[in-house]
């Protein structure tokens, strides 16, 4: 699913690449919990793609579940 999400950008298909980049997310955390590099490329690609659509609301979301959810417990 991240790689058809990814095939979607590189298409142009942003909204697209990003429902299935979101669902990707939820699928890996559900998998495998937050600690997994695969969730963290996906909530910054998120991350990027809100910044380019305009959603900076999104954008602060994803980078938070970035920084507190992987990078800190993985510091602890």
């Amino acid at each position: 699913m991240f790689t058809s999400g990814q095939a979607k950008i590189q298409q142009g298909l942003l909204h697209d690449g990003y429902e299935l980049i979101s669902e990707a997310l939820n699928l890996l955390n559900n998998v495998y919990g937050a600690m997994h590099p695969e969730i963290a490329a996906c909530a910054r690609l998120l991350a990027r793609l809100s910044y380019i659509m305009g959603d900076y609301n999104e954008v602060s979301v994803h980078l938070f579940f970035v920084i507190y959810e992987v990078l800190v417990p993985s510091v602890l």
